[in-house]
């Protein structure tokens, strides 16, 4: 199972904060900002295609990009902003692209700029955190950032309310770090569990006993979605399937093992991890087996 969060928000809103925290519970985290720093040290076509429309001296004497004089030749004017986006873009999606192709479990990747390019066809949810303006302000000037080149940066953006209204879940830090860290940890447990859905099967030939167990483990919230079907290759054997989390197996396991009075609990039982499943379903399956 993979369950993946693309992560925006406000400039100096906490993005990379919030995507720390949940790297540190376990998700796999990628940054958009992280990738393009990569590109720009490594990638010769972009360095030379770089070169090529802002000058030689686009990089110092250590072949490192000054990122004052990109911002002021490719930022300050629309028309070069675009041909930046152009060449760099999409190396960065082919690159987040296949570090979700690859990845098990919980994907978060950082993306400022993830509704100006559209959301990427593997997200599962959008979250976007947000603060106030004076908030936002003060902490890009902790890192040395002007009010004018917060403007700038912003320029490129869609409006603040557009942005918020396409994003499925709204993060705000506006208080204390200790809050924003909180919210973040409860979010972030709700993802985690998201991820570890599985599909359980369970055969048996006995319609009794399957129903009961099937009550059993609605009982105990240790499933739902449950389905019951007769084996097609095998005519007298019953399956029922359902829907849970990793975490519950061993509970699972000791349900079947006490209706089978000491039989292996394993026989007839099989587990599977769906790649994606709707995010309907996830926030069901949660809410049921917590």
């Amino acid at each position: 199972m993979v369950f993946a969060v693309a992560l925006t928000g406000d400039i100096g809103a906490g993005k990379s904060t919030l995507a720390h925290l949940w790297g540190s519970m376990g998700a796999l985290r990628i940054s958009a900002d992280e990738v393009v720093a990569d590109l720009w040290n490594a990638h010769k076509p972009l360095r030379s295609a770089a070169k090529g429309r802002w000058g030689e001296d686009l990089f110092d004497s250590n072949e490192a990009l000054r990122k004052d004089l990109l911002c002021a030749r490719a930022f300050a004017n629309s028309e070069e902003y675009r041909h930046l986006c152009e060449m760099i873009h999409p190396l960065v999606e082919e690159r987040i692209d296949d570090a979700y192709r690859e990845c098990r479990g919980w994907f978060v990747a950082e993306i400022p700029l993830l509704f100006e390019r559209g959301v990427p066809w593997w997200a599962d949810v959008t979250v976007y955190v947000t603060a106030r303006r004076e908030e936002q302000l003060k902490r890009n000037a902790e890192r040395g950032k002007s009010g004018e080149w917060f403007a700038m940066m912003e320029s490129h953006l869609l409006q603040r309310e557009e942005r918020l209204s396409l994003a499925r879940i709204v993060l705000e830090n506006s208080a204390s770090r200790e809050e924003f860290a909180k919210a973040g940890r409860i979010l972030g447990k709700r993802f985690q569990a998201m991820a570890s859905v599985v599909e359980m099967a369970w055969s048996c030939s006995s319609l009794e006993r399957i129903t009961r167990v099937r009550g059993i483990l609605e009982s105990r919230s240790l499933g739902t979605f449950f389905h019951l079907e007769r084996q097609s290759f095998e005519r007298d054997t019953l399956s029922l399937s359902w829907l849970s989390l990793e975490r519950h197996f061993p509970h699972i396991l000791k349900t079947l093992q006490e209706e089978r009075d000491g039989e292996d609990p394993w026989r007839g039982l099989r587990a599977l991890s769906p790649r994606r499943m709707e995010l309907e379903i996830l926030e069901k399956i949660v809410e049921v087996c917590p």
